[in-house]
C-alpha cells in the first residue's frame, strides 16, 4: 500500500477508487489487513454519503459513485467471513453537532448464559493535543495506529528527527505511547459508558434465564429427596402393616414368621434413615455445586479490546475570552477549529459537560445554565 501511503504514514490525496484497489491486491497478497483509515476530507467529494471516483471509458453511468455503507457492509461481511480484516474507518472532521475528532471502532466481546454477544460500536470522543505556536497549527497531520503498532511509532519519530523539519512542521507529541495508552483507556471508558444500557437489557435477560434455572434444579433436588423420603414411608408402612397382623395372628409359628420380618424391616429402616441423612447431605452438596456452575456460566463477562486508534491534529486556534458582569470576572480560554470554522463548546466547570451557552456565577465560576443556581464550585 505504499503508492497511496507516504512516508509519515498518512494517506496521500488520491481518489477513493485507488485507495480501494489497493486495499484489494493488499489483501489478495497477504490475505490479511490489520487496520484501514481513510479520512472523508481525501476523498473526492467530501461530506457526502455517495463518494465520486474517477470515471472511465466504457464504464456504466451510474458506477462512478461508491455508496460509503456498501463499502463498508463489504469489508465487515469480509472480516467476518476470513477473520483477517479488523477494521475499516471513515474519518470526517465535522459532525451534525460539532467536531468529529476522531472515531475508533471497539469491539466488545459481551459472555453471558454460556454464549457471546459482541457489541460493536463506533466511538466517537475528543482527544486534543494541540503545539501551541503562534497558537496555530500549520500543519494538519493523521496518524493511525494500534496498540501491537506501537514500534512503528518510534520509526516514525526518528524518521521526523532525521529529516531537517522545522518543529512547526512536525506532529505535536502524538506518537507518545503514554498519550496513546491514555487515548486507549479513555476510549474504553467511553465504551463503557456507551454499553451501559445495553448490558442493562442483557443483564435483565440473563437474571430471568437463571432464575428459571435456579427453580429447575432445586425442583429437580426436590424431587429426589422426596422420592427416598416416600421409600422409607413405605417400609415404615410396612412395619405397621406387620404389628397389625401380628396383634391378629394368635398362631405361635406365625406369629415368630412377623416377628422376625419386623425386627428385619425395623433395621432395615434404621439403616434406611442414616443413608437418607448421608443421601441428602450428598444432593445439598451437588445442588449447591450446579447452582454456583449455573451462576458462574451466565455471569456477563464485558471485555473491551480497542481495534483501532486514530488521533487527528488539526488547525486550530486559541481565543482567551474576559467575561465579568457586575459581581466577579474570569479569565477562559476558547478553541476554535479553522477546518470546520466551528468553535468547541466550553467544559463547564461545575458539571464538566460541553456547553454552548456560559454564565458567570458570583464567585467567578463559569458554568453552564443549568448549574449556575446550584454551582458545586461555590
Amino acid at each position: 500500500m505504499s503508492e497511496i501511503i507516504n512516508e509519515t504514514g498518512v494517506f496521500k490525496r488520491i481518489s477513493l477508487k485507488r485507495i480501494l484497489n489497493a486495499i484489494y491486491s493488499e489483501y489478495r497478497e497477504h490475505n490479511e489487513i490489520l487496520d484501514v483509515t481513510i479520512p472523508e476530507a481525501m476523498l473526492d467529494e467530501f461530506g457526502s454519503k455517495y463518494v465520486k471516483i474517477t470515471k472511465e471509458p466504457d464504464q456504466d453511468p451510474d458506477s462512478n459513485y461508491v455508496d460509503i455503507d456498501k463499502v463498508l457492509d463489504t469489508f465487515y461481511r469480509l472480516s467476518q467471513k476470513k477473520g483477517k480484516i479488523t477494521s475499516f474507518r471513515i474519518i470526517s472532521n465535522r459532525k451534525p453537532n460539532g467536531i468529529l475528532d476522531k472515531i475508533s471502532f471497539l469491539n466488545c466481546k459481551v459472555e453471558h448464559g454460556g454464549s457471546y454477544t459482541t457489541i460493536r460500536k463506533a466511538l466517537l470522543f475528543h482527544f486534543i493535543t494541540y503545539l501551541e505556536h503562534q497558537q496555530i497549527f500549520k500543519k494538519i497531520y493523521h496518524i493511525s495506529v494500534e496498540p501491537h503498532k506501537l514500534n512503528r511509532l518510534k520509526w516514525i519519530e526518528d524518521k521526523f528527527q532525521s529529516e531537517n523539519i522545522s518543529p512547526i512542521q512536525r506532529p505535536p507529541k502524538v506518537l507518545s505511547k503514554n498519550l496513546l495508552k491514555a487515548a486507549y483507556m479513555k476510549a474504553c471508558n467511553y465504551l463503557e459508558n456507551d454499553i451501559h444500557n445495553d448490558l442493562i437489557q442483557i443483564d435483565k435477560s440473563n437474571t430471568q434465564y437463571m432464575l428459571s434455572e435456579e427453580n429447575r434444579i432445586n425442583k429437580y433436588y426436590s424431587r429426589l429427596i422426596d422420592e427416598e423420603a416416600r421409600r422409607i414411608k413405605r417400609l415404615e408402612d410396612q412395619i405397621k402393616t406387620m404389628e397389625y397382623k401380628i396383634k391378629k395372628h394368635r398362631k405361635l409359628g406365625a406369629l415368630e414368621k412377623y416377628l422376625i420380618q419386623k425386627t428385619k424391616l425395623s433395621k432395615q429402616i434404621e439403616k434406611e434413615k442414616y443413608e437418607y441423612l448421608d443421601y441428602v447431605k450428598e444432593l445439598e452438596i451437588k445442588q449447591k455445586n450446579d447452582l454456583k456452575r449455573i451462576k458462574l456460566r451466565n455471569e456477563i463477562n464485558c471485555q473491551i479490546q480497542l481495534i483501532g486508534l486514530s488521533i487527528v491534529n488539526y488547525s486550530i486556534v486559541r481565543k482567551n475570552l474576559l467575561l465579568y458582569n457586575g459581581h466577579s470576572k474570569a479569565n477562559i480560554s476558547i478553541y476554535y477549529n479553522l477546518n470546520t470554522g466551528i468553535n468547541e463548546d466550553y467544559a463547564c466547570m461545575s458539571c464538566n459537560k460541553p456547553t454552548s451557552k456560559i454564565s458567570l456565577c458570583s464567585k467567578s465560576h463559569v458554568v453552564c445554565k443549568k448549574c449556575l443556581k446550584t454551582c458545586m464550585k461555590c
